[in-house]
């Protein structure tokens, strides 16, 4: 009866076969974990500039009886790629009917952040407020 020494080849190969399709798959759970990061990291920003500029846009009409849509924050870019838009609907007592600023006794200021994260589709975030109007 003789005595094996080492593996054979088949062995060594079966076995790097698997230690590889285990790295694959580590490898590819990193990358989704790193991008899944970055996508909330970004979202958790636009959600921060919304609520600042929404803030903004808020105290500048709630300051002025006469509505002026140049109080409003205007369409822009912050530093880090998100683009900024802001919007003021003017609605009747049943803030549902679009009405003129001087008929208006609501406003709906809306924000909305968009931005875009390594070449994937823009994301937008939209943050709305409808505040009554001081007359």
């Amino acid at each position: 009866m003789q005595i094996k020494k080492g593996q054979s080849l088949v062995e060594v190969v079966v076995a790097l076969s698997i230690l590889a399709i285990v790295f694959a798959a580590t490898v590819t759970l990193i990358v989704q974990v790193v991008n899944l990061e970055l996508s909330a990291r970004n979202r958790t920003e636009a959600v921060a500039i919304a609520q600042r500029y929404l803030s903004r846009n808020i105290k500048a009409l709630s300051c002025n009886c006469v509505l002026d849509s140049s109080l409003l924050v205007q369409d822009e870019e912050v530093d880090d790629g998100y683009d900024i838009t802001s919007t003021a609907i003017y609605l009747a007592d049943d803030i549902i009917t679009e009405v003129e600023s001087s008929a208006a006794k609501f406003v709906k200021v809306s924000i909305a952040v968009t931005w875009s994260d390594k070449g994937l589709p823009n994301e937008t975030y939209e943050l709305s407020q409808i505040m009554r109007l001081k007359r």
